[in-house]
């Protein structure tokens, strides 16, 4: 798992976020190798007691020296 954001800092708004998929399943597990499937997005609040609330949009994949635009 990897930990994208925490806090409260941006609670009510959308975020812009870009990930590495390949980059963080090599420092997850280092000598390995892998093709990404699928992916898993979640909200969870385990190890706080807490509660979340979580909505995410726009899902998409681009490389990693390529801009993320949304279509207008």
């Amino acid at each position: 798992m990897v930990v994208a954001q925490s806090g409260a800092a941006n609670a009510g708004r959308w975020v812009e976020q870009r990930a590495d998929l390949a980059g963080d399943y090599a420092r997850a597990f280092p000598g390995t190798t892998a093709k990404a499937t699928s992916i898993a997005v979640a909200v969870d609040t385990d190890q706080t007691g807490g509660s979340a609330r979580g909505w995410f949009a726009d899902l998409h994949f681009v490389g990693r020296d390529q801009a993320c635009r949304f279509p207008a």
